[in-house]
C-alpha cells in the first residue's frame, strides 16, 4: 500500500496522489468493501489514512469509508471504533457485533445409576452471554444502524458485559433494513433463538432477515420482509419456519436450508 504514493525515478508523484480527491475515494472505497475480509474493514481504512498526507485527507473527509462498524473478537479497538462514528459523519452504519457465550461450573449433582461412568458426579453448568464493550458505544448511535450482524462465538476466556441489549428497549431504527444471526451449534451459545431482543424496536424498513438456527417468531410484524434466508440445524425449527411464510406478506426471496439437518 505504500508503494502507492512513492516517487518515481524521475521525482515525480506516483499516478494516485495526482487523481482528484473524489476518484481516490472511488478507489479506496473499492480497496476497502470490494473484497472478502477476514479483519475488520475499518483497519483497512485506518491504513489508507496512514499513507501520505494526501490519502489522509481524502479518506478522513469521505464518510462512506468508516460506515462498517466491525471489531476483532475479544480484542475490541475502541479507540478507532469512536473515530469512525466521528469521521462517518452521520451517515447509516452497518454494525458487526460480537457476542460471546461460556459455561461456569456452578454445582454437581450426584446420580447413583451413572456412578461408575461419573464418580465425581453430573456437573451442572450455567451458561452466560456477554458482549464487549463495542455495544455500550454503539447503542446512541442505533437510529443510524442500516444492518445489524451478530457474531456468537466462545469466550475463551474473554470477559465482557452481560448487559446487552437491555439498554435498546422500545428504540427507534427507522433505517434497519437487514438483521444476519448466526448459530453454529443448538443449545452451545444459550442464547434465544426466537430473536426476542427485537421485539419491542421500531424497525419499519426491516426488509432482509439472515438467520441461521434461530427464528423471528419474536419480531413484531413480518410484514415487510422481502428477503429470508434461513438455514436450519434441527428439525423442529422446519415447520414453524414454513408457518412464519404466511405473516410475510411482502415476501419475494426466499432460502430454506435443511441440508445440515441430521
Amino acid at each position: 500500500m505504500n508503494q502507492l504514493s512513492r516517487r518515481d525515478d524521475g521525482g515525480r508523484r506516483g499516478c494516485l496522489v495526482d487523481l482528484p480527491s473524489e476518484v481516490l475515494a472511488s478507489i479506496f472505497s473499492f480497496a476497502i468493501y470490494g473484497f472478502p475480509s477476514t479483519e475488520p474493514r475499518i483497519l483497512t481504512s485506518m491504513r489508507l489514512s496512514h499513507v501520505c498526507r494526501h490519502f489522509r485527507h481524502v479518506a478522513l473527509t469521505s464518510s462512506q469509508l468508516w460506515t462498517e462498524i466491525s471489531t476483532t473478537p475479544r480484542a475490541p479497538e475502541i479507540g478507532l471504533l469512536e473515530a469512525c462514528l466521528q469521521r462517518s459523519n452521520g451517515q447509516p452504519l452497518d454494525v458487526y457485533l460480537n457476542l460471546y457465550f461460556y459455561g461456569k461450573r456452578v454445582s454437581t449433582r450426584f446420580v447413583p445409576e451413572l456412578e461408575e461412568f461419573l464418580p465425581g458426579g453430573l456437573p451442572i453448568v450455567e451458561h452466560h452471554l456477554e458482549c464487549d464493550q463495542s455495544l455500550s458505544i454503539l447503542i446512541p448511535h442505533a437510529h443510524r444502524w442500516r444492518s445489524l450482524h451478530l457474531r456468537y462465538m466462545g469466550a475463551q476466556g474473554f470477559s465482557g458485559s452481560s448487559v446487552i441489549f437491555e439498554p435498546l428497549q422500545g428504540a427507534n431504527m427507522p433505517l434497519l433494513e437487514t438483521i444476519v444471526e448466526y448459530h453454529y451449534s443448538e443449545e452451545g451459545d444459550c442464547s434465544n433463538r426466537t430473536m426476542s431482543y427485537a421485539s419491542s424496536w421500531n424497525i419499519p424498513a426491516l426488509s432482509t432477515l439472515i438467520l441461521r438456527d434461530c427464528l423471528p417468531s419474536a419480531l413484531p410484524s413480518l410484514t415487510s420482509i422481502r428477503t429470508f434466508n434461513i438455514t436450519l440445524l434441527c428439525l423442529r425449527y422446519v415447520l414453524r419456519a414454513f408457518g412464519m411464510l404466511r405473516g410475510m406478506q411482502s415476501l419475494n426471496d426466499l432460502c430454506i436450508d435443511v441440508s445440515v439437518i441430521d
